[in-house]
């Protein structure tokens, strides 16, 4: 993951640009304040072994825009249905073929938030594309990055993220942060000195070459058998059965207890209380039926 606010001449900058991104390998960058617009085609910022996604700014005001450049062999998908016109942001949605079960995809968020914005706005802009993902996605992997200038982050490290960079973007103030909930998966992010002449530094967080995950295991689980052929003859004795003796009783308490013993020998005989063995991370209602 590699982030720069470059302030703005994209075009100009692209060849420092593209030395950096292949010398550092990146796979995917967050770029800000790119400065582009509708007459700037994105054929003429074409960076070789990367897809260029853009978010310009629309309303006619300079500055601003925010892009993300995945590597072609990257398996990303764009999140369009998540971005708003009252801000500049870009989703994208990672997914590696053979990912750990424990964290299915990667959800990332590229963000630019100008000094003057709506940060209230801002805010729950990020939070509820998080819960949309998330929802759909819910072992997914958080990687939101960018410039957030002075973004009050209560909420975002609350959701639970964790912000990573540790040293000064700009002078002596980080504005250029990236938040996550893949801390262990990942090495300490390292500042980069700027591209071309932004007064902002560049940041890369490279994967942990000794990152560890939780193992899997199989445990035993006591569930009543599912049969269909024991579900048919328990039906089938339910509606054989004599209640008589039930209803001739005086005591409400002994026609419970009748009623629950008869159910309940009924079942143990025809569906058996069965020790199956499962993953540990499997849901209760994924079963062989389902």
């Amino acid at each position: 993951m590699f982030m720069a606010n470059i302030r703005g001449g994209f075009t100009a900058k692209a060849d420092e640009l593209a030395a950096v991104l292949h010398e550092n390998g990146v796979d995917i960058a967050c770029v800000t304040e790119t400065f582009l617009n509708n007459s700037v085609p994105s054929e003429v910022l074409d960076i070789p072994g990367y897809i260029i996604h853009r978010n310009d700014r629309k309303d006619g005001r300079w500055c601003g825009g925010v892009a993300v450049l995945v590597c072609h062999d990257v398996p990303c998908q764009r999140l369009i249905s998540l971005e708003s016109t009252d801000v500049e942001t870009l989703w994208m949605l990672y997914r590696w073929p053979r990912m750990p079960r424990c964290l299915s995809h990667v959800v990332v968020g590229a963000v630019y938030n100008p000094p003057s914005a709506n940060d209230r706005k801002m805010t729950m802009h990020i939070l509820n594309c998080l819960d949309t993902a998330t929802r759909e996605h819910p072992h997914a992997g958080i990687v939101v990055l960018g410039d957030f200038n002075r973004l009050r982050d209560a909420a975002l490290t609350s959701y639970p993220l964790k912000q990573v960079v540790k040293e000064p973007t700009r002078k002596t103030a980080i504005l250029d942060k990236i938040y996550t909930n893949m801390m262990n998966w990942y090495d300490r992010p390292v500042v980069l000195p700027n591209v071309g002449r932004s007064d902002h530094r560049a940041v890369i967080m490279s994967p942990s070459a000794t990152a560890k995950w939780e193992h899997g295991q199989n445990i035993m689980v006591a569930k009543r058998s599912q049969d269909l052929n024991g579900k048919a003859m328990l039906a089938h004795a339910l509606q054989n059965l004599d209640w008589t003796p039930l209803f001739n009783m005086q005591s409400c308490d002994d026609m419970v207890e009748c009623f629950y013993s008869t159910i309940t020998n009924l079942l143990d005989h025809h569906l058996p209380i069965l020790t199956v063995r499962q993953y540990w991370t499997n849901k209760p209602w994924i079963t062989d039926h389902f």
